[in-house]
């Protein structure tokens, strides 16, 4: 046995793996070719980055004096197989962990020596799914009948890319449970969901929160992914990081600053960022990206990323926070201005406390109450959390229409940076805990100044009669905006009042910083139409208008990012 495993080919006559395959092909795929002589099989090996570990014992060279690894046996085997045999295909090697530059040195080595020419040595055509396939892989697998549209494409949504991702949730809704302990109301999806919709949402929100979280902080559920989540992907890289030699680490570091500064992108605007070469193959060995395209050799790789599941590990991993501080400091893309209304996002979107405690401090009396049964959603749609149309008036237009109409929590991104026509900044939604469909839109206007002038001009942005109007506050020249032509200017006036009504009133947010407090309008009630507590108006009290100015800065940013923008205002006045 010894000597089989040391000289197969000097005792055999022959490669020991071309001719056990030969024996299974001849017994398993040209029987089956009896029934269909139609079909191509291709030949794939998972987890492949075990082979390219070298061997002391077996898979020796011909003379048996080298070291080969089971990687090259393989490669020679099958590629032999499939060179005369127009059914199978070429073997495709997957695996995290696969080193490209590795994969290529020895392929290229066994190709050259024994196989000739043959097809792409990195393969870039195995497809991601998209929404339809997943839906349609899932329709062969499970019980999908009665269940909702809305319900099926969302989750297949959240699904799309690898199939790993789809098959991995195909598990959880087949066999795994979260505790007894744990109370639905507390962590499911918001929403009214029956029968199979609910058992759907319920499977898709445990696999959620075990694929994109840290493995620690998921003790509501009897299982785990370990190192198959796509969280895992971002702790390997990080640990790849720490491991390294030194002249790896700078390479490293680099690749990880760039994923997530691409992460934090994507998530405040859903701006993608290809990876390419070194970059992209880093990334793709560790499972955080896949193969979107390569050239034979793989010479060129273009990573993709963009899979929902990823992104949200992504969110999860890298704190938000922090990155939203450094791209205020650096004044990328848009500048201070932009960058401070980003700054916002961490304060309303990781403390839900935060925001009412911040109301209820500076409006009095009952009606301030009534907002404690809303919450800002912390749910991305499929790892985004706020949109960015600017510059879009349409796209303005139908993320505030697919908002009121959402049936249930991460349909649609909860925040929006909106076209500059309609007036303020920010907009977003307040659910109720309760019911979902039932809502308070916040309409958020943020000046980063160091002295407040046109103030009135600021205030005027939030009042929304005045969204898409030209010339705000002159009462003969004040008119719908231009820029709406007749389609757009017709869809705003249908949906309008869904979005801020008598019956629906809104929360106004006016955020300036670092403006002294002084200098600020008071917070308070305010009319439809009115810029302030104490404007004149013919209409009713409605709608509440709270001022966010230095003094208040740390009741809805963090600490830290208050002293960020502080430090900013002293070196713009040196």
């Amino acid at each position: 046995m010894l000597l089989y495993q040391l000289f197969p080919k000097l005792l055999l006559g022959g490669d020991v793996f071309f001719q056990t395959m030969e024996e299974c092909d001849i017994k398993g795929v040209e029987g089956t070719l009896k029934i269909s002589t139609n079909e191509v099989y291709s030949i794939f090996v998972d987890e492949a980055q075990a082979l390219l570990k070298k061997n002391e014992i077996h898979f020796l060279s011909e003379n048996g004096k080298h070291f080969r690894s089971a990687f090259s046996a393989l490669v020679e085997g099958f590629g032999c197989l499939s060179s005369d045999r127009e059914y199978l295909h070429y073997p495709v090697f997957s695996g995290t962990g696969l080193a490209f530059d590795q994969f290529s040195e020895q392929t290229m080595s066994i190709v050259g020596k024994s196989l000739g020419d043959c097809p792409d040595l990195l393969f870039a055509g195995f497809k991601l799914l998209g929404v339809n396939e997943v839906q349609q892989y899932l329709g062969k697998i499970l019980d999908l009948s009665n269940v909702r549209d809305d319900v099926l494409n969302h989750v297949a949504n959240w699904l799309r890319g690898r199939p790993r991702w789809t098959a991995g949730f195909v598990e959880v809704y087949s066999s795994r449970q979260e505790k007894k302990s744990y109370k639905k109301e507390v962590w499911r999806i918001q929403g009214e969901f029956k029968d199979n919709d609910a058992k759907l949402m319920e499977a898709l929100d445990r696999y959620l929160n075990v694929m994109t979280r840290a493995e620690e902080g998921n003790r509501r559920e009897s299982w785990s992914a370990g190192e198959a989540s796509a969280f895992a992907c971002f702790a390997r890289m990080h640990r790849k990081i720490a491991n390294a030699e030194e002249s790896q680490r700078v390479l490293l570091k680099k690749v990880e600053d760039d994923l997530e500064y691409t992460v934090f992108r994507f998530a405040v605007g859903q701006k993608p960022h290809p990876f390419t070469n070194d970059v992209a193959k880093i990334l793709i060995e560790n499972g955080v990206a896949a193969v979107c395209e390569t050239d034979r050799h793989g010479t060129m790789i273009k990573g993709h990323f963009d899979e929902p599941i990823v992104v949200q590990s992504g969110i999860n991993f890298f704190d938000l926070g922090k990155q939203l501080q450094e791209n205020l400091v650096k004044q990328e893309e848009g500048g201070l201005g932009e960058a401070f209304e980003r700054l916002l996002l961490p304060g309303l979107l990781m403390q839900r406390k935060r925001l009412h405690e911040f109301v209820k401090l500076h409006l009095k009396g009952s009606e301030a109450l009534a907002l404690e049964a809303y919450a800002v959603s912390t749910r991305s749609a499929y790892g985004v959390l706020c949109v960015d149309t600017r510059g879009k008036i349409d796209r303005t237009i139908e993320w505030v229409e697919k908002s009121v109409n959402s049936k249930f929590e991460g349909q649609v991104a909860p925040f929006c940076y909106p076209d500059i026509h309609i007036g303020p900044d920010m907009l977003f939604l307040l659910r109720n805990r309760q019911d979902y469909e039932d809502f308070r839109a916040c309409i958020v206007q943020s000046k980063y100044v160091s002295e407040v002038t046109n103030q009135q001009d600021a205030l005027r942005k939030l009042v929304p009669t005045k969204f898409y109007h030209e010339n705000r506050g002159e009462a003969e020249k004040e008119k719908i905006s231009q820029k709406l032509f007749e389609e757009l200017a017709t869809k705003w006036e249908d949906l309008k009042d869904e979005f801020v009504s008598d019956e629906r009133p809104c929360l106004q947010l006016l955020v300036q910083m670092p403006t002294e407090p002084t200098a600020s309008p008071i917070s308070g009630y305010v009319a439809a139409d009115a810029t302030g507590p104490k404007s004149k108006s013919e209409r009713k009290i409605r709608d509440w208008l709270v001022v966010v100015d230095d003094e208040k800065a740390e009741e809805l940013f963090s600490p830290k990012s208050a002293d960020v923008i502080r430090l900013l205002k002293k070196q713009k006045v040196k």
